[in-house]
């Protein structure tokens, strides 16, 4: 005779070595730990993070893929820097993702989706911890992408999140940034609210728009 089971929580899969020694990079990589100039070898970085070369050769490819690292074939790999061209390149691209991505999903937005997004800005408002902030910024975006239920524009965008985080790190340094930034969702949120396509897209090309050129303004350029 079947008993009833107790109640399960669900257990969260643990990430793969791969995966923290991508994030480990990542992290240095951002935070400027690892610096242009030099030359870092598989083994050392390894040692370091107390792990085999494999999973650390395995997230630097991924790195690589993704525009962080350089890989030198039996020298090891260098760090990649923003440049003025890279942004506009990924600006250029999520604004016709994005502009997308909330054409799309206006006119069927559902009330739940715009309390999930309202709960995001209510959380990023009130952080002030950079990484936390971050986070909540890259979920905004990504819950927008979401709401399409299109695996591809999903998927293209996925594929540039970890270096938005990136800039967004920069950007966050920039005096009144986060703030500004939180304002600019809200303002995403409000059109979306209304089921207002056109206010939604120019909301979002105006968020995009001064996230760039806050960016290039810390850049110097």
């Amino acid at each position: 005779m079947a008993h009833d089971l107790p109640t399960f929580h669900s257990i969260s899969v643990p990430p793969s070595l791969k995966e923290m020694a991508f994030e480990a990079i990542k992290d240095s990589v951002i935070a400027n730990k690892l610096t242009p100039e030099a030359v870092y070898s598989e083994q050392a970085i390894a040692r370091e993070l107390g792990i085999s070369k494999t999973p650390v050769r395995e997230a630097l490819i991924n790195l690589a893929s993704k525009g962080f690292v350089t890989i030198l074939p039996r020298r090891g790999f260098t760090v990649n820097t923003l440049t003025e061209g890279h942004i506009r390149e990924i600006f250029e691209f999520r604004h016709a993702l994005e502009r997308a991505v909330v054409l799309h999903i206006t006119p069927t937005v559902t009330e739940q989706s715009i309390h999930d997004l309202e709960e995001i800005n209510r959380r990023t408002e009130k952080t002030r911890d950079r990484k936390a902030f971050i986070k909540l910024d890259r979920q905004f975006h990504r819950s927008l992408a979401s709401l399409t239920s299109n695996r591809y524009i999903i998927d293209a965008l996925e594929n540039i999140w970890d270096l938005c985080e990136w800039v967004a790190t920069v950007v966050y340094h920039v005096k009144g940034r986060p703030m500004e930034a939180v304002k600019e969702h809200k303002a995403i949120t409000e059109m979306l609210k209304r089921h207002d396509s056109a206010g939604t897209a120019a909301a979002m090309e105006e968020h995009l728009r001064i996230t760039e050129m806050r960016f290039l303004s810390r850049m110097g350029t």
